[in-house]
């Protein structure tokens, strides 16, 4: 599939450039000069971009979605889908709707999630489709393949919906955090007293006001919806605050009560509020754990990993020995990857020994079976059987030939005793 992503030089547009392309899609993109790869070519020009483009995606600034639209809408190919993936749809999608006569697809799609995630997996998706047809349904396969939630709605439903999902939250979160600015309070001085609910508030800041100021300034401007939303909440805050002042106990605790019946299933909602504290520890339990073992770590900052033994964790930092040297990284600053996807960096970046092991079965087993048997064990990034081999010499058994492949990072002898060891623990004979 071709497909041009204008204005995909930004963090967000590029984003998906490269998992198109790590998907084995041609990509063109614009705002740049350069050209990155043999597959995403970077154009400064978007009629240029769009020429035989099977898919067509919008990722400019919400403000000047549609005048990029209009100046591309006539170039685009017959049969073609054109997509924007704006945060904000009601106006959009009555631009898109003039169209419908054309020989092309047309949809509106929200991503609703930023450029620092590291897959599509759980994250939710909203499809609102105008005149669709087999490039629309390759593109929602393609979100689905990648196990990401879809949404199906439409214009006005969306922008009502997420003039309380972001217009709301953002809201409150840019006033929040204004609000501590104002008294010149450090977030890490903070921090130091914060409670599980305050980590949650600030971590919940943080994603709005340490990204795109110019995203969210759009969110809240663009949506029409919000406005009433932030009538609402100005209202709310200055009764709460008037009665606040006033002593009004009563009144408070009834404000408080009133505003918690949007929770109709308590147990529920508290058991998810319970996780979300529970997670800001998991990473340091778990660090905790690995000390002395090998561990992955992605600096956010850099974008490198970094791998190696896992020496000393504090409150703030970790010490890995990389490459016999110490290598000191802050935690905020750094993901760590857990067992399945250091196992898929490993898989990635770290070469390979290859040993054979000849044992006898018996002959009515399949080999392919006995395989199952030696995945779970620690050091092996892949295994083969190279030869089945029957004989009257053998029989009731056959001899089977498997080729492990062993992770050089590993003790390679250490990893060759526990095969040894599993191939006898089964009972079979080694040749």
């Amino acid at each position: 599939m071709k497909i041009a992503i204008l204005g995909g030089a930004g963090a967000f547009g590029s984003w998906y450039a490269d998992l198109f392309f790590e998907k084995g899609h041609s990509v063109i993109i614009t705002r740049t000069k350069h050209q990155r790869n043999e597959n995403i070519l970077f154009v400064s020009d978007n009629k240029e971009a769009v020429k035989d483009a099977d898919i067509v995606i919008l990722t400019v600034p919400i403000k000047e979605t549609i005048s990029v639209l209009r100046e591309v809408i006539n170039l685009l190919k017959e049969g073609s889908l054109v997509v924007d993936f704006a945060s904000v749809k009601i106006d959009i999608c009555k631009e898109l709707e003039k169209y419908k006569n054309k020989k092309i697809e047309i949809a509106s799609v929200h991503p609703m999630h930023g450029p620092r995630v590291s897959s599509l997996k759980a994250k939710k998706v909203v499809f609102i489709p105008i005149k669709v047809g087999e490039k629309y349904k390759w593109l929602r396969n393609f979100f689905e393949e990648e196990k990401a939630e879809i949404i199906d709605s439409t214009a006005k439903e969306h922008d009502e919906a997420l003039s309380i999902v972001q217009g709301l939250t953002h809201f409150s979160s840019i006033v929040s955090a204004a609000t501590i600015n104002s008294f010149n309070l450090n977030i890490d001085y903070l921090k130091k007293f914060s409670s599980p609910n305050c980590d949650i508030l600030i971590g919940l800041m943080s994603r709005i006001l340490l990204q795109d100021p110019k995203l969210y300034a759009s969110i809240q401007i663009e949506n029409k919806k919000n406005k009433k939303v932030r009538e609402n909440f100005i209202k709310i805050a200055k009764l709460l605050d008037k009665e606040i002042k006033k002593g009004n106990r009563n009144k408070v605790v009834e404000i408080i009560r009133d505003s918690g019946k949007i929770f109709h299933n308590v147990e529920r909602n508290l058991f998810e509020s319970d996780k979300m504290i529970e997670a800001l520890n998991s990473e340091m339990n778990y660090l905790l754990k690995q000390v002395g073992k090998k561990i992955v770590v992605k600096n956010i900052l850099t974008k490198n990993f970094h791998y190696g033994i896992l020496k000393s964790v504090s409150a703030k930092e970790i010490v890995l020995i990389e490459n016999n040297r110490e290598l000191k990284l802050t935690i905020p600053n750094i993901i760590v990857l857990r067992e399945d996807e250091t196992r898929e960096w490993k898989i990635k970046n770290i070469k390979q020994e290859f040993r054979d092991y000849s044992f006898l079965i018996e002959e009515n087993v399949d080999e392919k079976e006995v395989l199952n048997l030696f995945n779970n064990l620690e050091g092996i990034k892949e295994i083969n059987i190279i030869d089945v081999f029957k004989s009257q010499k053998f029989y009731p058994k056959k001899s089977i030939t498997i080729r492990v492949g062993i992770f050089q990072d590993e003790d390679i002898e250490k990893v060759n005793e526990k095969i040894l060891r599993k191939i006898k623990s089964l009972g079979y004979s080694i040749r």
